[in-house]
C-alpha cells in the first residue's frame, strides 16, 4: 500500500501456537471474518509444519526462527504457544513450567 512517498505494509498480526487447537480455531476465525480480510497472519508454530485447516492450507514460520522485531506493521499478537498439559508427565511440573515461561 503506497502512503505518499512511502510503502507501507499491510497490518499484521502475530499468532503463537497456530499449529494447535486454540491456534487452528484463531486463525480460523480471523480468516473468516470481514474485519480482517486486509490483515496479513503471521503464524508460528514450534517446529515450522504448514497447516491446514478445512482444506486451507497455511505457510508457518518456526516459532525460534521467525524474527518479530524485523517485522513492520503488527497491529497485535496472539500468544498461545505452551505445551500441553500431556508433556507434563514428560518432564517433572518444575522443568514444565519452566519450560512454559520459556516460551512465553
Amino acid at each position: 500500500m503506497l502512503c505518499g512517498n512511502e510503502f507501507v505494509s499491510k497490518p499484521k498480526i502475530i499468532i503463537t501456537g497456530a499449529g494447535g487447537w486454540l491456534g487452528t480455531s484463531t486463525v480460523e476465525f480471523l480468516k473468516n471474518s470481514s474485519n480482517y480480510e486486509n490483515v496479513d497472519l503471521i503464524l508460528l508454530t514450534s517446529d515450522g509444519r504448514n497447516i491446514s485447516i478445512h482444506n486451507r492450507f497455511y505457510q508457518t514460520y518456526k516459532f525460534n526462527d521467525y524474527m518479530v522485531n524485523k517485522t513492520d506493521n503488527i497491529l497485535g499478537i496472539v500468544h498461545l504457544a505452551f505445551l500441553t498439559k500431556g508433556k507434563i508427565l514428560e518432564n517433572t511440573h518444575n522443568l514444565y513450567v519452566l519450560r512454559n515461561r520459556e516460551i512465553t
